[in-house]
């Protein structure tokens, strides 16, 4: 092959990379190792950094084209519920961020002067970004803006120095990363395979393309960007403690975080806003994750902290969301979309209906483990939780083998852009 067709590819298979970290380091990648660090300490970020990134990097080694897109037909409406979800988080966690400290400054309640110049620095770059992406859907053009998105976030996490924000911080318990290792491992593990994003990049990249995108992609883009985490985690402490002072940092400083998160944060709903349409959801129905979003965000400013569980509402509606990453949507993957021994895969006749079943019921039944791991924080109850699950796959049918299901050649790719409009794959 031609050099310049090579340089061509390897510039592809990088902007894939990109879109790969821009889509996965949302709210969860931008805030969660920060709570971890503040309860477990360093141990804690590397529970939640080594599943994310090998779980995530794995599924463009364990998927073929052709099983991506027989899962995205088989759970479309799972796929659909992870995207909502990922939006709906989204939302709330823009409102939470807005209510924070962060935008506090000396005999500024409302925190309008923090804000506006990030605003004013973000309009454009989100107004142009926006338009593009929600144009008739072109891979290239979104490559393109995640390639821009992951390099003006990374010149901003560099803009973002180390603060020694004045907060008091709960000892650090790392026997208790006894009970969320595991769990962590579980969640990380599973999830990427209900992204519709992961699935379009499988689908649209060639083996060796796909290999090197999903291992550059976690391996160095993303694992960059939560790496990054570090250097902020302390000003991201103020929706933990509101009662933290930053009166002490330089507004700029706090200028180039907001625009990293909010830089990031956008890119992923818009690109997750794309996944649900192609997927079949109208229109005004992409207005429901936002709304839940909203709700759930200005929840947070309605009532008052909860003293008995040791944490604001936020914090304790933040933890309300990951139980979708850590207990539902994973225990879907383990008990519904992963083939059982007779080889049936996905919802299809009684044998579907009884997984479904069997992960509604055992999701019920774990959830009050959960709930003491995750919201009253005494971890170990989570080892039972996720016994439950990985026991309740002993239930589903194993009987004699079946065919296995092909895929139809007329059967249409639910991810794919517009006719006429896609590009050759790589």
């Amino acid at each position: 092959m031609p050099p310049v067709p090579k340089l061509t590819t390897s510039l592809k298979t990088l902007s894939w990379a990109a879109y790969l970290a821009c889509s996965w380091t949302w709210c969860i990648g931008m805030f969660l190792p920060i709570l971890l660090l503040r309860d477990y300490g360093p141990w804690g970020f590397v529970v939640f950094a080594v599943p994310n990134v090998l779980g995530a990097a794995a599924m463009g080694f364990v998927l073929t084209r052709r099983v991506s897109h027989r899962l995205v037909q088989a759970h479309k409406v799972l796929i659909s519920a992870f995207s909502i979800v990922t939006v709906a988080y989204h939302f709330f966690f823009v409102l939470w961020l807005t209510d924070s400290g962060i935008f506090m400054r000396a005999g500024d309640a409302t925190g309008i002067a923090r804000i506006s110049p990030t605003v004013m620095a973000l309009l454009p770059v989100l107004g142009i970004s926006t338009w593009l992406l929600l144009r008739p859907a072109s891979d290239r053009r979104q490559r393109t803006i995640a390639t821009v998105t992951w390099m003006l976030s990374m010149l901003t996490i560099m803009l973002s120095f180390a603060h020694d924000v004045r907060v008091d911080r709960p000892p650090s318990q790392p026997f208790s990363l006894v009970g969320l290792a595991p769990v962590s491992f579980f969640g990380f593990l599973l999830c990427p395979y209900l992204d519709a994003t992961f699935h379009h990049v499988r689908r649209s990249t060639n083996r060796e393309a796909g290999r090197v995108a999903f291992a550059l992609g976690f391996g160095v883009f993303f694992a960059l960007m939560i790496l990054g985490t570090l250097t902020y985690r302390d000003a991201l402490m103020s929706m933990i403690h509101p009662e933290a002072s930053f009166r002490h940092v330089s507004p700029f400083e706090f200028d180039s975080l907001i625009f990293h998160l909010m830089l990031q944060m956008t890119f992923t709903v818009i690109v997750h806003a794309i996944m649900l349409r192609r997927l079949g959801l109208r229109p005004l129905s992409l207005a429901l994750p936002a709304l839940i979003g909203v709700v759930a965000g200005f929840s947070t400013r309605l009532f008052d902290t909860f003293p008995a569980l040791g944490m604001t509402t936020g914090e304790l509606t933040y933890r309300l969301f990951l139980s979708f990453y850590g207990l539902v949507f994973p225990a879907y993957v383990y008990l519904c979309m992963v083939p059982t021994p007779d080889r049936h895969a996905g919802l299809a006749g009684p044998s579907g209906r009884r997984k479904r079943n069997t992960w509604l019921a055992s999701v019920a039944i774990a959830a009050p483990f959960f709930w003491m791991g995750f919201i009253e924080r005494r971890e170990l109850f989570l080892l039972p939780g996720l016994a439950i699950i990985l026991l309740a796959r002993l239930t589903l049918p194993a009987g004699p083998g079946l065919p296995k299901r092909t895929s139809r050649g007329g059967e249409a790719d639910p991810l794919a852009p517009a006719p006429g409009r896609s590009e050759p794959r790589a």
